[in-house]
């Protein structure tokens, strides 16, 4: 018996380290498109000329993967786990070699929609098929190991970007990604066990039918249709229509209509695809939209850093996307801490509590910094060391919102949770990306005063919003009252990263969690 048993445990293991391999290459995968994509999307849309609509890929990609995410996870507790986790990484896999051979702009942004519909199956999916392979308590230890494998991966993607694009050319920041993405899939497909508990049929009822009985499909269509909506109302809003065009207000009241059907829909569903509980209940809504915050800053601030160091400390492409690198460390580094630490003491409530300390002084220092940075002369290694401290806050509460919020969220909604969650996290990214990309460009011109300028200065700026990388060549005074304006600009943008930061503080101000309990652990 006891050899036997012996046995079992060996091959449990065996099992354990394949699955986790598997998830871990797949993150890897997903990181390294993640790191690319922040460092340069300035640049290819720079290639087709579309700088100033430079977030509209990035904005596909998340729309897409914000409006299937807690699709997954509902999805993957009626048909089991193996089958939307595949599906996921050959559409990420697609998407890859679609974007490679885009052959225009629209192009481009389809096939990154692609991308995101896949890459929404593959974090959710990963998360989800972790927390079942280790349980809850002990899964602080492996998400350290996925952390370190996903800001390893980020880390590389936002070092080498800009040396890809300029040294090989767009088309290779996508190409270099094929090998990596294939082989995910491969390994996905032969090593995740197809077995999980699956919803129960009825009597005479096919288990296809036992599916489309269960799964919320009205709740699901309000909630992709609410979310396109959102997009296109804060993507076209303030910069391609003023806001009071009849257009924009038509969509803005459409997304309102929207959203209160989707919450009538939820409120009456068997299975919801997203339950209201977790929106609107006490300590469950307050980890929600922490997540969210937590995103928007991050990517406030990743997103804007390459473009920053572009129109105001006039760096290359290169250059400025390889600043990236420190951060991306920086996040790894404090994702794993926080995962061990929270191992260790059982509970993530000081790493929620360190994460804002680190997110307040970081959001509150770039600030400072964009408003004195050519008036004080200071060296750009002084933002690098800077940018850091929000980073290292996002890190702690990214590893800490998710056991937080499933430590009080019951067994048979935590995949459901957990892809809710994931994707406020998304919705956070694109709204940051569009609503700071729209900020930044508004404050642009607003302070640039284009009136004061002849028709070939206006050509000249308007090339500059289209090709970050001509500012280079433009002649003074002109090249420094662009820089001005866009550091006036950025100024703006982390201001309203330290607004939002006091605000995850107030949510997070009463919220207390406890330590995991047994029952919590496989």
């Amino acid at each position: 018996m006891l050899a036997i048993g012996a046995k079992d445990a060996r091959a449990s293991i065996r099992l354990l380290i394949l699955d986790s391999t598997a998830i871990l290459i797949s993150n890897f995968s997903a990181a390294v498109d993640t790191g690319l994509s922040a460092s340069t999307h300035t640049a290819v849309a720079s290639a087709f000329r579309h700088t100033n609509l430079s977030s509209w890929p990035v904005n596909s990609f998340v729309v897409a993967s914000m409006t299937v995410q807690p699709l997954y996870g509902r999805t993957s507790d009626i048909v089991g786990r193996k089958v939307p986790y595949c599906i996921a990484s050959a559409l990420f896999a697609a998407g890859i070699v679609l974007s490679s051979f885009a052959l225009n702009w629209e192009m481009l942004i389809l096939a990154r929609a692609l991308c995101g519909l896949g890459s929404a199956g593959v974090t959710t999916m990963g998360s989800v098929v972790l927390t079942d392979a280790v349980g809850l308590a002990k899964r602080g230890y492996y998400q350290s190991i996925n952390y370190a494998v996903y800001g390893g991966g980020a880390a590389l993607g936002s070092a080498f970007g800009g040396a890809i694009v300029q040294q090989l050319g767009w088309d290779w920041v996508y190409k270099t990604q094929i090998p990596i993405s294939s082989l995910s899939l491969v390994l996905l497909c032969c090593l995740i066990p197809a077995q999980h508990e699956t919803i129960k049929q009825n009597s005479g009822q096919s288990r296809l039918q036992a599916i489309f009985r269960e799964f919320d499909w009205r709740g699901s269509a309000c909630l992709m249709l609410t979310l396109i909506c959102l997009f296109v109302f804060l993507t076209l809003g303030g910069n391609v229509y003023p806001w009071t065009h009849s257009l924009i207000l038509i969509i803005g009241l459409l997304t309102l209509v929207l959203a209160a059907a989707f919450v009538l829909v939820e409120r009456h569903a068997v299975r919801p695809v997203l339950p209201l509980y977790l929106l609107i209940q006490f300590p469950a809504c307050n980890i929600m939209v922490t997540g969210f915050l937590t995103s928007f800053i991050n990517y406030s601030v990743l997103f804007n850093t390459t473009l920053f160091f572009q129109t105001v400390h006039l760096d290359s492409g290169q250059d400025a996307g390889f600043r990236l690198l420190v951060p991306s460390i920086s996040f790894t580094v404090a994702s794993c801490a926080t995962g061990f630490i929270i191992a260790r003491r059982g509970s993530p409530e000081l790493t929620l509590q360190l994460g804002q300390g680190f997110l307040f002084v970081g959001t509150s220092g770039l600030v400072f910094m964009a408003a004195m940075f050519r008036t004080l002369n200071m060296p750009g290694w002084l933002y690098n060391i800077m940018l850091i401290f929000p980073i290292v806050g996002v890190g702690m509460l990214a590893s800490s919102t998710v056991l937080a919020l499933l430590n009080v969220t019951p067994s048979k909604d935590q995949a459901v949770a957990n892809g809710g969650l994931i994707m406020l996290r998304s919705l956070g990214i694109f709204i940051s990306t569009a609503f700071s990309t729209t900020v930044l460009q508004n404050i642009f011109l607003a302070t640039i005063n284009l009136d004061q300028y002849n028709e070939q200065q206006k050509q000249i700026i308007e090339t500059v919003r289209q090709e970050a990388g001509e500012l280079l060549s433009v002649e003074e005074p002109l090249k420094s009252q662009i820089v001005t304006s866009y550091q006036q600009a950025f100024t703006a943008v982390y201001a309203l990263c330290a607004i939002d930061a006091i605000i995850l503080i107030t949510c997070l101000w009463r919220v207390r969690v406890g330590g995991f309990n047994k029952g919590q652990s496989k």
